[in-house]
């Protein structure tokens, strides 16, 4: 489970959600259907896609999106080459 990856509680995430931590037990047992806005939500959260919170794509592919979403939104050219720098190191380490 991607929230149990990130090192997130329950509580963690009803926090930045703004909801009970009893509606996110609710959601993750299948005791309760998530409306698509909050799914959306909640993918943003846990940077992945509704996509793959739905099973419908494998966690690379979501990872992979996501990475790029984020990469072009970096605008400034000493960021993307810090970035790239920092990418480049953690690969070959």
């Amino acid at each position: 489970m991607i929230r149990i990856r990130m090192g997130m509680t329950q509580e963690q995430l009803a926090e930045v959600m703004c909801i009970p931590k009893s509606t996110i037990s609710a959601y993750e047992n299948d005791k309760v259907d998530i409306k698509g806005s909050v799914l959306v939500e909640l993918s943003e959260h846990l940077y992945t896609t509704p996509n793959y919170l739905l099973g419908i794509e494998d966690y690379k592919a979501s990872f992979t999106l996501n990475a790029l979403a984020l990469l072009k939104k970096v605008d400034d050219i000493k960021m993307q080459t810090a970035v790239l720098a920092m990418l480049k190191s953690w690969l070959e380490a």
